[in-house]
């Protein structure tokens, strides 16, 4: 049962670096390895908050794959889900996420397809995210 389950995203919003971190790290903990994370924000932002990684910049936002074990950072799927999310996500949740990123928040991606994953990661964003925690299908085709 647990195969049928679709792929689902977790977005938390990050206005504290030291909660971000904290969370990453949790996170990096918590998933299974067929889990992934990603991080999206201004480019300022997300240098400051991941300082000795590359980012990918697109439409003026960075998005950061946050490296884990087991997880190849060089597929682009983390990063091309986090900066393509008008594509698979309602226009309110899309034009939310726009206006927290231009006040300066982090928007962390956490990709998961287990109902455990996605309790464990709930929890942490719950006690660590400065806004709204939403959770989303993600689209087959993706």
């Amino acid at each position: 049962m647990e195969q049928d389950r679709k792929s689902r995203v977790a977005l938390g919003i990050f206005y504290q670096e030291e909660n971000l971190h904290e969370a990453v790290s949790l996170l990096k903990e918590a998933i299974n390895l067929d889990g992934a994370i990603a991080a999206l924000g201004k480019p300022h932002v997300i240098q400051k908050v991941f300082p000795h990684r590359e980012a990918v910049e697109v439409d003026g936002l960075a998005a950061y794959a946050v490296e884990r074990d087991g997880i190849d950072v060089n597929s682009s799927s983390p990063v091309d889900h986090a900066t393509s999310f008008d594509d698979w996500i309602s226009p309110k949740s899309a034009s939310n996420i726009k206006h927290h990123v231009a006040q300066g928040a982090c928007v962390l991606f956490t990709f998961f397809s287990s109902a455990l994953d996605e309790l464990n990661i709930y929890r942490i964003l719950m006690k660590l995210a400065s806004e709204q925690i939403e959770l989303h299908d993600l689209p087959s085709s993706m």
